[in-house]
């Protein structure tokens, strides 16, 4: 079965659910599959939407496969019509995990690649898979490019510009001391960041964790630096969240564990009272029940407020997305206990990490809900994959 893109947009106000009827509708992708990994809203209210694509011009793709996964952009406009899309890839698979602005108007792109020097990649790989970080102008096209990695998987998480221009890179990787990585393992799986210069030139790199398997989940910038959640292993055999600061020149300032129970974070956010957030989910030590999660701490580590929030049998988060009010919205789906029926919920919690309000949604059987995008008219969009069919829908009040 094909997979293809879903995409809704709901418009809330306040903490209540206006009502909503569909605004427009389209089919995203080829013959064969896309896969849908992030997006971004732009500033003239559209979205561009990043994945990977394995299908020959087909459907409403217009150019072909230039290996197996290469990466997939599509950029559209606030009523839902195509304004470019563009196909970027090698002769092996690429996969397309970031996407960010930058300060000329253009993107930055995140990638992990396996492909060697080969159509759109200008530099061979050091490993199994590798970063490709991908410069583009507001049009779309390339404008530099670059490779890092070592001998191993090095799965990239999230990219983002600093105010100098620069480039924090926040990634997992299984690599030791091997091609342009330069600091030493120290677990199974640990976080990897590199800080790069405004053209994509490495200016250091530090490698973050423990003895067991450290998987970087997310990453917020400050004035003074970054903050980094990973789920780590490495301190209870359990799981729990781990929050790492590093300052401007790599050196770590802060490194904290939360979770007395199985916990798996899904993002991290910074409040402008200059606390630190991060949510996901919560297991428990009893039973195989999970919980969507918030916890709010202060810059020495102090939990301010922790909250679950019970929704089904299973409670699943798979994004966090940042509004500009300062709400944290976490995406997921949920089983219910009675029924054992998935559906989609999404849970908003105030900057403190108390519950704001909560919302779930129908699912259809053949849809997976990814992640929530903020939207620049303070609204809020969902993405979605739908296997066999698919189609993007925008929904507005």
């Amino acid at each position: 079965m094909n997979n293809r893109l879903l995409v809704s947009t709901f418009i809330f106000l306040s903490s209540f659910v206006v009502a909503q009827e569909i605004a427009w509708q389209q089919t995203l992708g080829g013959a064969r599959e896309e896969y849908l990994y992030d997006a971004i809203s732009t500033y003239d209210y559209g979205v561009l939407l990043e994945g990977s694509s394995v299908s020959e011009v087909s459907g409403n793709k217009k150019d072909g496969s230039q290996g197996d996964l290469d990466y997939w952009l599509w950029k559209m406009t606030e009523d839902g019509k195509l304004e470019w899309q563009k196909n970027y890839g090698g002769a092996g698979n690429d996969y397309f995990y970031s996407v960010a602005y930058t300060k000329d108007g253009g993107y930055i792109l995140g990638c992990s690649s396996d492909s060697p020097k080969s159509v759109d990649k200008e530099t061979d790989g050091y490993g199994k898979r590798d970063y490709w970080i991908v410069k583009l102008n507001p049009r779309g096209e390339m404008e530099w490019q670059h490779t890092y990695g070592g001998s191993e998987d090095d799965q990239l998480t999230a990219i983002a510009q600093t105010k100098d221009g620069g480039f924090w890179v926040a990634e997992t990787t299984s690599s030791a001391v091997s091609g342009n990585k330069k600091s030493v393992s120290i677990g199974n799986e640990d976080v990897w960041v590199l800080r790069l210069d405004k053209k994509g030139g490495l200016l250091w790199e530090r490698t973050l964790g423990g003895l067991r398997k450290d998987t970087c989940k997310g990453m917020t910038q400050t004035d003074a630096g970054l903050w980094l959640v990973a789920h780590s292993n490495s301190q209870a055999l359990h799981g729990q969240a781990e929050a790492f600061f590093l300052d401007h020149e790599g050196n770590t300032q802060h490194d904290f564990f939360f979770g007395d129970a199985p916990t798996e974070p899904a993002g991290i956010a910074l409040t402008k009272a200059g606390h630190v957030v991060i949510s996901g989910s919560v297991g428990s030590m009893e039973n195989e029940e999970t919980d969507y999660w918030a916890l709010a701490f202060d810059t020495e580590g102090v939990v301010l407020h922790e909250q679950r929030i019970d929704q089904g049998k299973q409670d699943r988060a798979t994004n966090m997305a940042a509004l500009p009010d300062g709400q944290l919205v976490l995406s997921g789906f949920s089983i219910g206990k009675e029924t054992l029926k998935e559906d989609y919920t999404l849970v908003s919690f105030r900057p403190t990490a108390k519950l704001h309000w909560k919302k779930q949604f129908q699912a259809n059987k053949d849809d997976r809900l990814k992640q929530v995008v903020a939207t620049q008219d303070r609204g809020l969009q969902t993405l979605k994959t739908r296997r066999s069919f698919g189609n993007l829908l925008c929904v507005k009040a």
